[in-house]
């Protein structure tokens, strides 16, 4: 059997419908993982300083609950997911820690990924498939072409039909 590195993720997709998800910053990329769990049908929190436009109005559009303050100890109590998400190392390695204490889902955006309990993998959805690609977070950018290669060879293959 093959010997595999300490960063080894077993592949599974989470059923998030109406569970309590939380994501921790308010720019673009918590924007892009806020997307995916508003597909996943998940009762998100989003907690940051300064929220996008995009954030704003979904808060008030009622999809998402906003809390505009800085994140601190405990926030994180009673989520199933959490996602570290600010421009800020220290404050997702913090985040990290805290959750992996609670044994609280947790994944963090920069290079604290490697102590969060989980990586996103580049993915999309289409009307007979939800597709992943991942490397086990060491070449995030050659997953995410990959995808858009199936992806693209999906759209073109119905184009075709």
């Amino acid at each position: 059997m093959k010997e595999y590195s300490k960063y080894n993720y077993f592949p599974i997709s989470l059923k998030l419908e109406g569970k309590p998800c939380l994501i921790v910053g308010g720019g673009k990329i918590a924007e892009r993982k806020l997307q995916k769990l508003i597909l996943a049908g998940a009762d998100i929190t989003v907690l940051c300083r300064e929220p996008s436009k995009y954030i704003s109005e979904l808060f008030i559009n009622g999809q998402i609950k906003l809390a505009v303050r800085e994140y601190m100890k405990q926030d994180s109590k009673g989520f199933f997911l959490v996602f570290a998400a600010t421009n800020d190392k220290a404050a997702n390695k913090k985040i990290v820690k805290e959750c992996n204490k609670k044994h609280i889902l947790c994944c963090a955006i920069d290079k604290n990924w490697k102590n969060g309990s989980f990586i996103t993998p580049a993915s999309f959805v289409n009307e007979e498939f939800l597709v992943s690609v991942s490397s086990n977070g060491s070449k995030c950018k050659d997953s995410k072409r990959l995808k858009n290669r199936i992806q693209s060879s999906l759209e073109n293959k119905n184009v075709r039909n």
